[in-house]
């Protein structure tokens, strides 16, 4: 097989390929699939249950500096492994890296080395630069860990019915006094880190926001876009994107109080929006569940790990 087995950069045209080789995931009959009207395939099968979906993921990408490697045994698509470049501030200084988004083989390929395959095309092009993936389910944490260096864990976290708070108006803050953009360049720039919400990569996460208005629903359903709320304290400068899976970006050290503060300031906020349950991910960190403690959050007991390949 490896013999007829082709792996390259795919192209806008592969996405119709693409969607279905994403489909045989949960649809062995496409028949199935075509009966969903487009909102059932968005909810079932995340952000590439659509073509359009696709395609504005597919641009998503791109803007992010990263694309589709693709398997193919003649014209046939059997794997496929979206990336992106981000530049991080998770380290002291900050730097460029490679993230993988996703990785999919077709179940009748598997366990033949495609994704390994994949992989090392990524490598070739990356030019020496790190590739971070995160483990998201067993086979994808018993592959990266046979061929990757574990770096982080990230965490998640919920809170349920923890808002007795009340807005506390001695927080100055400002809500909308910035955008999407104006965080990315700030982030770039490495004045800020993203100290909750570490989903997948900063850059990219971003970038599907700035781009959100196309897939306004498939983001935020009957709810307004999020706002970007600053709170400027004497000791503490924070910057906070308001949805169900908070981003929470931090300019300065912190202490515990201030912090906590604010973050309760922010689970009022977001609750109010009409969200139940708000969920928090991070990079294993003492302090930071010390904070959540403080605030009742609960462990969803689900840790992820974080590969260097």
């Amino acid at each position: 097989m490896k013999d007829d087995l082709k792996v390259r950069l795919g192209k806008r045209e592969d996405l119709l390929s693409v969607l279905s080789l994403n489909v045989s995931e949960y649809y062995r009959d496409l028949s199935d699939w075509q009966d969903h009207t487009q909102r059932e395939r968005w909810e079932v099968a995340s952000w590439w249950g659509d073509i359009d979906l696709l395609n504005w993921h597919y641009r998503v990408l791109k803007s992010s500096n990263g694309g589709i490697i693709v398997a193919c045994i003649g014209d046939k698509i059997v794997g496929e492994l979206d990336y992106i470049i981000s530049h991080d501030t998770d380290e002291a200084i900050p730097i460029k890296r490679y993230h993988i988004i996703w990785v999919l083989v077709n179940g009748d390929y598997r366990r033949k080395g495609i994704a390994h395959l994949m992989i090392n095309y990524l490598k070739e092009i990356s030019q020496g630069l790190p590739i971070w993936v995160e483990a998201e389910d067993e086979r994808t944490e018993n592959l990266y860990n046979a061929i990757g260096n574990k770096k982080l864990i990230l965490t998640n976290w919920i809170s349920k019915n923890n808002f007795n708070y009340v807005n506390n108006l001695s927080i100055h803050c400002r809500i909308n006094s910035i955008d999407y953009v104006n965080l990315l360049t700030l982030i770039k720039n490495g004045e800020w880190r993203v100290l909750i919400g570490n989903y997948y990569a900063p850059e990219f996460d971003l970038n599907q926001l700035i781009n959100a208005e196309e897939v306004q629903g498939y983001i935020w359903g009957e709810l307004p876009p999020a706002d970007i709320i600053e709170y400027k304290l004497d000791n503490i400068h924070v910057i906070a994107v308001l949805t169900q899976y908070p981003r929470i970006l931090v300019r300065s050290g912190y202490n515990l109080l201030d912090i906590v503060n604010i973050l309760k300031d922010l689970l009022k906020r977001i609750h109010d929006m009409g969200f139940e349950e708000i969920y928090f991910q991070y990079y294993l960190d003492d302090r930071i569940e010390k904070i959540f403690n403080e605030l009742e959050l609960v462990s969803q007991g689900n840790k992820d790990t974080v590969y260097e390949l």
